[in-house]
């Protein structure tokens, strides 16, 4: 949107200030390898802390192989319009093996929680994948 407005000559993408963004890390704790096959989807997402909101701010998909792995969730990764890591400024990252593929959680996933967390600290989140969905 911002490039769109930069085009037609209306704010420039710098004006709307600093983009919102979480520097994650992300790990798979060993006893639960042996519970995932290769290839199986990861999401990482941060969703509002307080859980008055369960729609994700924002979303990356990867694959169980790149674990560790390091990301970067930002505002271009918006799921619902109007709701963005800038609108939101504590979250709860969540890093999740999903068995299934699917993006809706279920029983047998494997998951991570981070605490709540500010939007633009510089320090990175750290999660560990670790327990299994109930």
């Amino acid at each position: 949107v911002r490039e769109l407005l930069a085009e037609l000559g209306g704010a420039s993408a710098d004006s709307a200030g600093p983009a919102a963004s979480l520097q994650v890390e992300v790990q798979l704790a060993p006893a639960l390898a042996q519970r995932v096959a290769p290839g199986s989807t990861v999401f990482v997402l941060a969703r509002p802390a307080g859980g008055e909101q369960r729609a994700p701010l924002a979303v990356v998909r990867r694959t169980v192989d790149e674990l560790p792995l390091a990301v970067t969730l930002d505002e271009s990764m918006a799921m619902v319009s109007g709701m963005s890591l800038r609108e939101f400024p504590d979250v709860v990252v969540e890093a999740r093996v999903s068995l299934s593929g699917a993006a809706a959680s279920q029983a047998g996933d494997l998951i991570g929680l981070s605490a709540p967390v500010r939007v633009g600290d510089a320090q990175r989140v750290s999660i560990v994948i670790d327990r299994v969905v109930e």
